[in-house]
């Protein structure tokens, strides 16, 4: 988790939209925790190991790492920036 300047917090991780599979997943909650918006990455291949690992805010963005699947190449290190 992280937060930024003006109280809003950020959480990472992965979401479960079927029991055999994992999105990659971030959101933004205010200081009230109103959910102000989500995101999920849904790699290739076996999306049994898609998730966010770390978040970070900055002032230029926020900032998601973690693993994606890619069809018949394992995984892959995912960084997403996604603006404040």
């Amino acid at each position: 988790m992280a937060t930024d300047s003006l109280g809003n917090a950020y959480v990472c991780g992965a979401r479960v939209p079927a029991l055999s599979s994992l999105q990659f997943f971030a959101a933004k909650y205010s200081g009230g925790g109103a959910l102000k918006w989500k995101n999920t990455l849904a790699g290739g291949g076996s999306s049994k190991f898609n998730f966010a690992r770390a978040v970070i805010a900055t002032g230029d963005g926020v900032y998601a790492v973690g693993i994606v699947a890619r069809p018949r190449h394992g995984q892959d290190a995912a960084l997403v920036r996604y603006k404040r």
